[in-house]
């Protein structure tokens, strides 16, 4: 079995079709990738009983690299630090599902449907969450952006050596 099949084999039960709440998403791009899937987190949390605060989606594509994408989504004047928190939690359920296996990129996410505000802005570039050991800083989206055009702007600025 390769590493693609047995991955989404083990994620089966919380594989959903796509990332959106309360009128925020982040899409694939123009199509799905063809080994690709998103893991609905909030799903994952509830099926193993964990008490901290979880990210929305995980998006995971493998091809010639594997790239994860951990994505909490917020529509209108978010909570940036409870968003951040999420975010970890999210990172913690990536490198749990995707332990034995190698990745090579990982972005941190908060996608928002509103404008931030300044001092969101701020926490954002001071707080950094934890991926395997690395800290980086959460990335920030627009509703209705593409997770592929994240992937292609930020890979070498996030890989996972």
């Amino acid at each position: 079995m390769n590493q693609f099949s047995s991955l989404k084999k083990k994620c089966a039960e919380w594989i959903c079709s796509r990332c959106r709440e309360g009128g925020c998403e982040l899409k694939w791009g123009a199509r799905r990738p063809p080994r690709a899937f998103i893991v609905d987190c909030e799903r994952y949390k509830a099926d193993k009983a964990i008490n901290t605060k979880v990210a929305d989606c995980l998006f995971v594509k493998v091809g010639a690299s594997t790239d994860i994408a951990v994505v909490e989504l917020k529509g209108g004047n978010p909570d940036v630090e409870r968003a951040i928190s999420q975010v970890q939690g999210g990172l913690d359920i990536g490198d749990g599902l995707l332990s034995g296996y190698r990745v090579d990129v990982c972005l941190p996410i908060l996608v928002h449907s509103r404008r931030l505000h300044a001092d969101d802005y701020k926490m954002l570039g001071r707080k950094k969450v934890t991926f395997r050991g690395l800290q980086r800083l959460v990335l920030v989206a627009k509703s209705g952006d593409a997770v592929e055009n994240l992937w292609s702007k930020n890979s070498s600025r996030y890989a996972v050596p």
